[in-house]
């Protein structure tokens, strides 16, 4: 409690998703119980939430082990700089959203602090193996999911998770008609649509966009009726993504779109090249075909195939339990191997329509609206247990 007599909660989010649906977590907490202080670690949406930011998310993420390996340094000053925080003043209840590398061991520490936890967007264990099980039960008071499989795996191992269903669920819609979308980004009639999704982090951003940028000239070459839209995550700078596009002279072909626009963008595609990862529920929701597209350095690939225990990469198959969308995985992210599996879906209204109902059934896996208000009630019971 701060000197205002305000109960404190630490929330930390290490991914640009974290980011966005601790921020909604925050404001259901606030209409539910404005005597509440929010301080951690997270990036523009949770500053526009009144959470007073430590460290930046970007400070402590990263895609593959090695690129992990490369943050080391930064992301032990940031845990200090956390734990020295909490030790000058204990919040409340401790909010760690997914990043399980920097929070599991920040989970641990709080714990021998006394502080009560809770895992929203629980570590993806089932993906990893199950070493990490019983240190999450040791460290973690609640996990919460937005993984429909995950209550169960965990229960197989008697470690109780609530299932509130996805956030994305709240979020995944069109703003406008598909016709008014054309018109805003200014699609002739006729014109066929596929966005480009290269990811929200910059090393994503290094090994992806090259690819699809590629592809897309290669397409444009075989299909002069094709337009790419490409939403520009809020965590990157768009210029340096424009420059990108001049540089392959794209720029007649290729729209650069506010990230905000990603649900109307990709309402009017007939496919979606997708980075591995969030965004590939994001057109799974809206119902647009994909291709998925993975790549990280060769190392972390190989130590990462050692490791993982599961089949696919893709959330979306993941979920199915099964190929529903072609994922490409590194040597085959590369844009003549994407040129390919474009020519081969895009005219493909057989098997485009198979694809949406597949992602019918996904959505409807993944719950019902209010997930961020299911969680808020779990963390306000959490605090009062605690009183």
């Amino acid at each position: 409690m701060d000197k205002n007599g305000r109960k404190n909660i630490l929330i930390v989010a290490g991914e640009a998703s974290g980011d966005l649906h601790g921020a909604n977590l925050v404001r259901a907490l606030q209409r539910r119980n404005p005597n509440l202080a929010f301080f951690g670690i997270g990036s523009r949406n949770l500053r526009a939430a009144e959470v007073e930011i430590l460290a930046d998310s970007s400070e402590i993420t990263a895609v593959g082990i090695t690129e992990a390996l490369a943050k080391l340094r930064q992301g032990r000053r940031v845990f200090g700089k956390i734990m020295a925080r909490v030790e000058a003043s204990p919040p409340d209840l401790a909010v760690l959203i997914d990043s399980p590398g920097f929070n599991l061991r920040l989970a641990g520490s709080l714990k021998k602090q006394g502080i009560r936890v809770m895992y929203y967007i629980v570590p993806q264990v089932w993906a990893w193996g199950q070493g990490r099980i019983k240190k999450i039960s040791a460290r973690v008071d609640r996990l919460v999911s937005i993984l429909p499989f995950e209550k169960e795996f965990f229960g197989q191992f008697g470690v109780p998770v609530d299932f509130v269903g996805h956030p994305l669920l709240d979020l995944a819609r069109e703003s406008r008609s598909p016709e008014e979308s054309r018109r805003v980004f200014g699609i002739k009639p006729g014109e066929q649509v596929i966005a480009l999704m290269p990811g929200s982090r910059p090393g994503e951003i290094a090994r992806l966009l090259p690819e699809m940028l590629g592809a897309a000239q290669n397409l444009s070459r075989l299909r002069p009726g094709l337009r790419f839209l490409l939403p520009v995550a809020s965590s990157l700078d768009p210029e340096m993504i424009a420059e990108s596009v001049r540089s392959r002279g794209l720029s007649e072909n290729v729209s650069i779109v506010p990230g905000e626009e990603i649900y109307n963008a990709l309402g009017i595609s007939e496919l979606a090249l997708v980075a591995s990862g969030t965004a590939t529920l994001e057109a799974a929701l809206i119902g647009c075909p994909m291709i998925i597209l993975y790549r990280v350095s060769y190392l972390s690939y190989g130590v990462g195939r050692m490791l993982i225990k599961v089949k696919h990469i893709g959330l979306v198959n993941l979920i199915a339990g099964r190929e529903v969308v072609p994922e490409l995985l590194q040597g085959e992210a590369r844009a003549e191997r994407i040129t390919r599996e474009v020519e081969r879906f895009i005219d493909n209204q057989e098997l485009k329509s198979r694809i949406k109902s597949d992602l019918g059934r996904i959505r409807a896996s993944l719950g019902n609206p209010g997930a961020a208000e299911r969680a808020a009630q779990i963390a306000l019971e959490m605090l009062e247990t605690r009183s």
